[in-house]
């Protein structure tokens, strides 16, 4: 059944024009181990299985792996950032606007509100048969994770309303969809507001063109407060801003 889920998984992303388990090659395999498993090629996962992993602590191997049976993107220490950010705050509804395949940041938040014994993600997702493959394998292959998602397909916001209504706000919303500067902005926009004041806002590819336009609405602005940003090479950017 894993297997099948992984295969299923770099199918449909790759149909859909996602870039899977080959960055380019002038990245190291040293490199790599600064982002994920699922970047390595067979030969390089050997590698790691033989040299690497032996020395690792099970934390270690957590962050990095996430779930091998599925495809999951974000850095090792975007990941861990993410884990640990959530298991602090122990929020009682998170939303994610970019499920993907399930196994980056939907994974990371759904198992620190696990470890935390309470909480609710909701995580859209665009594309429905990338929807369909995370809501699957978490029923099927993640029963514990499973209770804390509800998985959402639809493009927009307006997806979230009955969910946020229930929790009477947002206490994280995770910005990570399309590369469409303007649709970030958008999502800002239209959730802000629902965000509970000391609630935060967490933005993936902080340091790409995808949160060019959105940047200038939060740093300085007088009602965030900047609380952490990670840089390359540990992360393609990653921050996280408090609502005053």
């Amino acid at each position: 059944m894993s297997s099948l889920f992984g295969g299923l998984a770099r199918r449909v992303a790759r149909s859909l024009g996602y870039r899977l388990e080959r960055p380019p090659p002038f990245v190291t395999f040293d490199e790599k181990l600064l982002h994920n498993y699922h970047e390595l090629d067979e030969m390089e996962r050997s590698r790691y299985h033989s040299q690497v992993r032996p020395g690792l602590s099970p934390e270690e191997v957590f962050f990095f792996e996430g779930d091998p049976r599925l495809h999951g993107q974000m850095y090792l220490a975007e990941r861990r950032a993410l884990f640990d950010f959530v298991r602090s705050r122990r929020p009682s509804l998170v939303i994610e606007i970019g499920t993907f395949t399930g196994g980056g940041s939907t994974f990371f938040i759904a198992s620190a509100l696990h470890r935390v014994g309470s909480g609710t993600l909701a995580s859209s997702e665009a594309n429905l048969d990338l929807h369909r493959l995370a809501s699957t394998f978490y029923e099927t292959c993640l029963p514990a994770l499973a209770p804390h998602v509800r998985f959402i397909h639809g493009a927009g916001t307006t997806f979230f309303d009955p969910v946020i209504e229930e929790h009477g706000g947002i206490d994280l919303l995770l910005l990570d969809g399309a590369a469409d500067r303007r649709e970030s902005t958008d999502q800002f926009h239209a959730l802000q507001g629902r965000i509970r004041r000391g609630g935060a806002i967490l933005l993936h590819d902080w340091n790409t063109k995808k949160m060019l336009d959105l940047r200038p609405l939060l740093e300085g602005a007088p009602g965030w407060r900047a609380l952490f940003a990670l840089t390359p090479p540990e992360s393609v950017g990653f921050a996280g801003f408090e609502k005053l």
